[in-house]
């Protein structure tokens, strides 16, 4: 299988879990893949309670990013850093700390980000395995801001939290538990990144 055909097949296999059936997608609450423009992408965050200037979208040239490493790194961790759903907590030194995908919370009917309790403290523990493939810096190149440009302020702590309309409500509950997973740590010590990844998955899965 060439590596581009095994990103698209994990990628779907990952976010249903077990099966490709449209009853999985009918059950996860998942979507047909569609391309967003701006004020879509600014609806369905105000609908998920994302603010304005916390809002971004995923650069389509990810991807191209994504696999420029394949030498570099396993198709496993590759294709971790491209599923629909993720939540990344960086340290002040923008490291990742804490990594949480899809692929690895389970649970029917809904995905167990949860699992052992991991959300129980701040930062969580990590959830899917931590590598260096992607720190922040790295990763802001394509986090395109919705509403212009954005100040750049190291905080103690920085959480990007990959979401989208084709999820439906899976974000919707991803969003709400990593905003109560912070309620008992100062605001602003939290630069947040709520990155629509629609687009993205659009090109990936056509």
């Amino acid at each position: 299988m060439k590596k581009s055909a095994f990103f698209i097949f994990t990628l779907l296999t990952c976010i249903l879990s077990s099966s490709c059936n449209s009853l999985f997608y009918f059950a996860y609450g998942i979507h047909q893949p569609k391309v967003l423009n701006a004020k879509s992408i600014k609806k369905h965050s105000k609908k998920y309670g994302i603010p304005e200037t916390e809002s971004y979208e995923l650069d389509t040239l990810f991807y191209t990013y994504l696999k420029s490493l394949e030498n570099k790194a396993s198709n496993q961790q590759i294709n971790d850093h491209g599923q629909a759903l993720q939540a990344l907590y960086f340290n002040q030194n923008r490291q990742l700390t804490s990594y949480h995908v899809n692929c690895y919370a389970g649970g029917f009917p809904n995905l167990n980000w949860n699992q052992g309790g991991v959300f129980e403290k701040f930062p969580p523990k990590t959830l899917t395995p931590l590598d260096s493939l992607l720190p922040f810096d790295q990763l802001k190149t394509y986090l395109l801001p919705i509403t212009g440009n954005k100040q750049n302020i190291s905080k103690p702590y920085t959480v990007v939290v990959f979401w989208n309309r084709f999820m439906g409500r899976q974000s919707k509950r991803l969003i709400k538990l990593v905003k109560e997973n912070a309620k008992g740590v100062n605001a602003e010590e939290i630069e947040w990144y709520f990155v629509n990844n629609d687009n993205f998955l659009f090109n990936l899965l056509k």
